[in-house]
């Protein structure tokens, strides 16, 4: 168990028990000499100190005590999550401390079956699992390809993972190359090919909701 008593906890403690303290003799300044008036009472402390001489270190009037309580815990509280939601960082090490990735760096994340992965470079590849054994290996299949018209996005990156066969696949095929480069392998692998052609519609499949089967 963590000592209460650790330098971590006194950081959080030691101011929040100070702002405490302070709302307790502005309360208690205020009830003496203001008739209750706590901005009076707030800027006499620190413009008049000698007021705290005659005030006790901790005033017992009993809605003094409950608000230095309160603001007590509720300080604790937010600078506690402050340090919690802090940011690590790096000092020394935030510059050039960066590298390229490796073959040993991406492999938890392939699936042994070449198959069940989505393609991403000639060694790069992610598993399709989507609740691997151990779940910090899951990761987003999106992929977002960008290239100039004739870099090889539809060679390099869709035809692969089509090929794949590892799912059903929506495809958007502007120059209507795609379905007849791989629609035979994909009959070869029992695929219920659909075709929305709305450029041809001779040679789009079509649906008839008035028609009876």
């Amino acid at each position: 168990m963590e000592n209460i008593f650790s330098k971590k906890n006194m950081l959080i403690l030691i101011p929040a028990t100070i702002i405490g303290l302070l709302t307790n003799w502005t309360m208690q300044v205020s009830r003496i000499h203001f008739d209750g008036n706590y901005l009076d009472g707030f800027n006499a402390i620190f413009s008049t100190p000698g007021l705290l001489i005659g005030a006790l270190p901790l005033s017992v009037y009993r809605s003094e005590i409950m608000a230095f309580l309160i603001v007590t815990c509720a300080a604790s509280f937010f600078l506690y999550q402050r340090q919690k939601n802090r940011k690590i960082y790096r000092s020394g090490a935030e510059h050039g401390s960066a590298r390229w990735g490796t073959a040993a760096d991406i492999q938890p994340y392939i699936a042994p079956d070449f198959s069940k992965n989505v393609l991403l470079t000639q060694t790069e590849r992610l598993m399709m699992e989507s609740r691997p054994k151990n779940p910090a290996h899951a990761r987003n299949k999106n992929v977002l390809v960008i290239g100039g018209s004739g870099s090889g996005k539809t060679r390099f990156f869709v035809k692969p993972n089509i090929m794949q066969m590892h799912s059903s696949y929506v495809i958007t095929d502007p120059k209507g190359t795609v379905l007849l480069e791989v629609g035979q392998l994909l009959q070869r692998g029992k695929y219920d090919i659909k075709i929305f052609n709305t450029v041809n519609f001779a040679k789009s499949m079509k649906y008839n909701p008035l028609l009876c089967y």
